[in-house]
Formats: structure tokens, C-alpha cells, sequence
């Protein structure tokens, strides 16, 4: 099941469906714009547990899948006062919609309510939930601080 949806969503990418465009890595537009998406998520200043990391790293992926090619809705030309001459217009996107956002709440509500069962959300293999890792995590890392306080 895992790796069939691993599989569908690979082959979704543009960058499976157009190969051509990146032979000689001539746009790297892309590779740009999804590392400015996934810093707005995982932020290179503050220090992240390793399950935490893998969240915000995961929500910044859906965010970028989401969001990249947007539709332009329209173009402005901006007048600049010390570039008068310079009048290119600029591309205005529309707005980002955010429906990852619904769909995972929707995942976490039908999880508490036990309409979807624990080994859809976590791995089979997995002894511990997401939750016992995060809490793992934190009882590490204030042990660290209280080891380095002394």
C-alpha cells in the first residue's frame, strides 16, 4: 500500500513528467523555490528533534506540491521612483489555498474519532507512536540541558 502511494505520488511530480527540462540543469528554479518553501516550515537558526524536523520537513513538502505552478491571476507593472524607465511587469499569483491543511485535519479528527485505524497513520513496524518519539525526544534534550547545567 505504502510503496504504490509512494509510486503514484513520484510520478505526479512535473519533474517526472517532463525529464527533459533538467538533462543539463539548465532550471533550477525549482530546486530554488522549494528550498525558500520548505525554510518558511524548518527554520535553519533553530535546532529540531529528529521527529519534529521530519513533520515540518513533511509539511513544507505538501505545502510546495500544493502551491508550485500556481496560475498567474494577473500582472502589474510597478513603477519605481529611482528606475523610471525600468516598467517590466510583474507576475501576480494567486493566492495559495492551504487544502493540506484540511485534508490532515480531517486524517487527525477520523484518527481520535477511530474511524481509521493507528497502522494507517504509523508505520507497522513501528513499536511506539509519533507522540512516544516526540516525548522521547524532549525527555533527551532536557536531560542534555540539565547535564550541561551542572
Amino acid at each position: 500500500m505504502g510503496s504504490s502511494t509512494l509510486e503514484k505520488a513520484i510520478k505526479s511530480l512535473y519533474m517526472y513528467k517532463h525529464p527533459q527540462k533538467y538533462i543539463h540543469c539548465l532550471n533550477t528554479h525549482y530546486i530554488e523555490s522549494f528550498h525558500n518553501t520548505l525554510l518558511l516550515y524548518v527554520d535553519k537558526r533553530i535546532h529540531y528533534g529528529e521527529k519534529t524536523y521530519e513533520i515540518r520537513t513533511g509539511l513544507g513538502i505538501l505545502d510546495w506540491n500544493e502551491h508550485v505552478d500556481r496560475p498567474v491571476s494577473s500582472e502589474k507593472v510597478f513603477r519605481r521612483v529611482t528606475l523610471t524607465r525600468n516598467r517590466a511587469p510583474e507576475r501576480v499569483l494567486k493566492p495559495k489555498t492551504y487544502s493540506f491543511v484540511l485534508t490532515l485535519w480531517d486524517i487527525y479528527c477520523n484518527f481520535l474519532s477511530g474511524e481509521i485505524g493507528r497502522d494507517i497513520i504509523y508505520d507497522r513496524g513501528q513499536d511506539g507512536g509519533l507522540e512516544d518519539d516526540i516525548l522521547q525526544e524532549s525527555d533527551e534534550s532536557d536531560k542534555e540541558e540539565s547535564d550541561t547545567e551542572n
